[in-house]
């Protein structure tokens, strides 16, 4: 038997032959021909560009740079191109392991639409809202394909046709057509609109409330197209009564004789009707001070509110009580009627009027009102709040005493009989008026608890007469604005106004200055919302004791953020109150100050130095809340 002899050299060489197929190389990747969104479309679509700057084996390479061509020519077919040529080529670049795949693509002309077929099938085919829709199909003939802006059409037309009501609507056709022979594109689209649905009515479970009154909240029309969007609303306009914690609306299965009407059932769960509240707190401006407060949220089953506030602080000691009741007009336009009460007093003493001995007295002045807030409305960009309504304002002091109560009786009955009845009764008035009064309240902010752009006005109108049963004519006008707006993502600049006008009668008495008109509505400068560096309502004019009849106040601060939350601010206060022009004693403070955005809203810390005559050298405000 004749065998052939082993020849070893030829194992080894088949063993070596597929080597260079299995060596690890690296490709780069370049494309032309093509930019904007078609190119970024082909570079996601691209297999090989994936594995860019990896080592991967050169058959792994070729196999996918033999799927690039197929893989170009779909990922520019959304963008309507159909006649793509491809110039491929893989080859190696100077080191063995460094290779380049170029693709130069040509993608010719983008497929016209020729034909577009849009219809409407099911009861939505009578519907002008919803066929009127057909008329912003945003592919029209003549066009070039764009299958992005086709399925954004399709999604659109869906999403227009369920506020409708027709929340079963979907595609019964849709196709697109390219005919590569002619080079045209057709449209096919056929929308089943299914049954439209409306709202039926609104019934509700609970027990603390009146349904009448639970009506006036309700957005909800009976008959209406059902909307999703609508139901949201429904649940926001509950929940932001303040009336209830747990909001849940159910829609009700469609009764047999009326398959397409959706009952709702809204179960409500209300707060707790007690809330308390203390608080014992120190101010810059007041001092120590006590706080309680309770608010009856709901009395009865109409939603009506009561509140009873106290307060008592150190400075002057000063002493505040409120009670304020509220009946609900309209919940939803916020508008209600408010009675109140209100109690106010502080010690005015010689030392307030920086005479070295005298006496004190008590400032006590005592409100009682009825106001009417009118529905809210809207400006542009602005809420606005019109407000009216009367109020009796009764007060007394006794500015003899300030001046002479460290004398005996009987000097102070001489000085009394000197000055005559007149001038006492400027010294010791007993104010009662019948006061009617409007508010114009303009508010816009981008935010609740810290505004970056926002404006805010308030303008006041107070007036009284002997006409009608008051014991003095006088009235007054105040407006205060805010105006905040950002620079960029870290700064923000805050301007702030406070103007006030009174037209009253003055007496002169032992060379000071009385205005005739209620201490409480007289104006004093100074303090964290007025002319920092100052402290609280210390400015007034020279010659009075008690305040000034016009108030002019000006602020300007910038804001800049240094940490996430955190800011530093430099401000100038600028004003004073006065009694005319002649005697405006213009004050400025300027100062830095610390901001906080915290969870509770901004908490600020302001140094106030005064350049113009003050009793400290500098004065610190802390104050939390927004600025409007």
């Amino acid at each position: 038997m004749n065998t052939s002899p082993f020849r070893p050299w030829l194992f080894v060489l088949a063993l070596l032959l597929p080597l260079p197929a299995l060596a690890d190389v690296q490709v780069e990747v370049s494309i032309s021909g093509v930019d904007g969104k078609p190119l970024d479309n082909v570079r996601t679509s691209l297999s090989l560009l994936q594995r860019e700057g990896q080592l991967i084996t050169l058959r792994t390479a070729r196999d996918l740079h033999g799927r690039a061509a197929a893989e170009i020519e779909r990922a520019l077919q959304p963008f309507g191109y159909y006649r793509v040529e491809v110039n491929a080529a893989l080859q190696p670049v100077g080191e063995q392991d460094l290779w380049s795949a170029t693709y130069d693509i040509a993608p010719g002309d983008r497929v016209p639409v020729t034909a577009v077929t849009l219809d409407i099938e099911g009861p939505g085919a009578d519907d002008e809202l919803l066929t009127a829709l057909l008329d912003d199909w945003p592919l029209q003939p003549g066009e070039f394909l764009d299958h992005q802006r086709y399925r954004q059409g399709k999604e659109s037309l869906l999403a227009a046709a369920t506020p409708l009501g027709y929340r079963d609507a979907d595609w019964a056709v849709h196709r697109v057509e390219v005919d590569l022979d002619t080079y045209a594109a057709r449209i096919m689209l056929r929308l089943d609109s299914g049954p439209r649905y409306v709202f039926g009515p609104v019934t509700f479970e609970s027990d603390e409330f009146d349904h009448d009154f639970l009506e006036k909240f309700v957005l909800i029309e009976e008959g209406a197209p059902f909307d999703q969007g609508q139901l949201s609303a429904q649940r926001r306009a509950f929940s932001a009564s303040g009336f209830f914690r747990e909001v849940d609306i159910e829609m009700l299965s469609p009764g047999e004789d009326q398959p397409n009407v959706i009952p709702l059932r809204v179960g409500l769960v209300p707060v707790p009707p007690n809330r308390y509240r203390g608080r014992l707190a120190w101010g810059t401006d007041t001092g120590v001070g006590v706080q309680f407060g309770w608010t009856r949220r709901y009395l009865g089953s109409r939603g009506q509110n009561f509140s009873l506030g106290l307060a008592a602080v150190q400075e002057r000691n000063k002493l505040a009580g409120d009670i304020n009741y509220v009946i609900p007009v309209d919940p939803l336009t916020e508008s209600q009627v408010k009675f109140g009460a209100r109690h106010e007093s502080k010690d005015l003493n010689f030392e307030d009027v920086d005479l070295d001995q005298g006496g004190e007295t008590r400032i006590e002045t005592n409100l009682l009102g009825a106001l009417w807030q009118s529905p809210t409305r809207y400006w542009g960009p602005f809420t606005v709040t019109p407000e009216v309504g009367l109020t009796f304002v009764q007060e007394e002091y006794d500015v003899f005493e300030v001046l002479f109560g460290n004398l005996p009786q009987s000097s102070q009955d001489l000085i009394r009989e000197r000055i005559g009845e007149q001038a006492y009764d400027t010294l010791a008035p007993d104010f009662s008026a019948l006061a009617a009064q409007g508010r114009l309240t303009l508010r816009r902010a981008d935010g609740r608890l810290y505004i970056r752009d926002g404006d805010y006005l308030r303008f006041d109108m107070l007036y009284t007469s002997e006409a009608m049963g008051s014991n003095l004519d006088f009235w007054q006008t105040r407006l205060q604005s805010w105006h905040i707006r950002s620079f960029g993502d870290r700064s923000r600049v805050l301007a702030r106004s406070r103007l006030g006008y009174s037209e009253a009668d003055n007496r002169e008495v032992l060379g000071i200055n009385f205005n005739d008109m209620p201490e409480y509505y007289e104006f004093r400068a100074g303090g964290a919302r007025s002319i920092r560096g100052y402290g609280f309502e210390s400015l007034f004019p020279e010659d009075t004791i008690t305040g000034g009849k016009h108030e002019l106040v000006l602020s300007l601060e910038y804001e800049y953020e240094v940490i996430p939350d955190w800011s530093i601010a430099g401000f100038v206060d600028s004003g004073n109150a006065f009694n005319s022009w002649d005697d405006f004693d213009e004050k400025t403070g300027v100062g830095i100050g610390m901001r906080w955005r915290s969870p509770v809203g901004l908490v600020r810390i302001d140094l106030g130095v005064p350049l113009d005559d003050a009793d400290e050298s500098f004065e610190v405000y802390i104050t939390v809340g927004p600025e409007f």
